[in-house]
């Protein structure tokens, strides 16, 4: 049997001096709201999290347990702040992730056949049904999918729990 702390490294102890790692995968949440990026963002937060930020397939196939009601697009925590980031290199260095402010780490992207068109005004980020992107404008009222945010410590034994 494994604990599963809210994206905690956890252990288990099947016999002594063995310890087996628990598979654990990033947790995200769909909220049905509809709200902008900022306001979708906020509501996140308020919640101990942020807006989801994929590194890799994985990270979108987990969605595929979404809930009943998620067909169209959602807000994920990507958006792109010409002012702030481009000086940085080139365009496509822009698009940073609101949890981290960083680009992704894998290099991964899951970008919709020729976006992000970064057409004016559409710097934010929404997920399809397919879990594919497409840069929007950060004023249209979506769904989102937030990710909960990781633990800063790490469980390694049922002795380190102290329950």
């Amino acid at each position: 049997m494994c604990l599963i702390l809210d994206y905690a490294i956890s252990y288990m102890h099947p016999s002594p001096g063995l310890s087996l790692p628990c598979s654990l995968s990033r947790r995200y949440f769909y909220q049905t709201q509809l709200l902008t990026w900022d306001e979708a963002r906020q509501n996140c937060q308020k919640q101990y999290a942020d807006l989801a930020t994929f590194e890799t397939q994985e990270d979108i196939d987990s969605l595929q347990d979404r809930p009943t009601g998620m067909a169209g697009q959602a807000w994920i925590g990507l958006r792109n702040d010409p002012s702030s980031w481009q000086h940085m290199g080139n365009a496509s260095t822009s698009w940073r992730w609101s949890e981290t402010g960083e680009t992704s780490q894998s290099g991964f992207s899951s970008w919709l056949f020729l976006e992000p068109n970064s057409l004016p005004g559409e710097y934010c980020v929404q997920i399809d049904s397919s879990g594919f992107w497409n840069d929007a404008s950060c004023d249209l009222m979506m769904p989102s999918v937030c990710k909960l945010k990781k633990k800063k410590h790490a469980y390694k034994t049922w002795e380190h729990l102290h329950i």
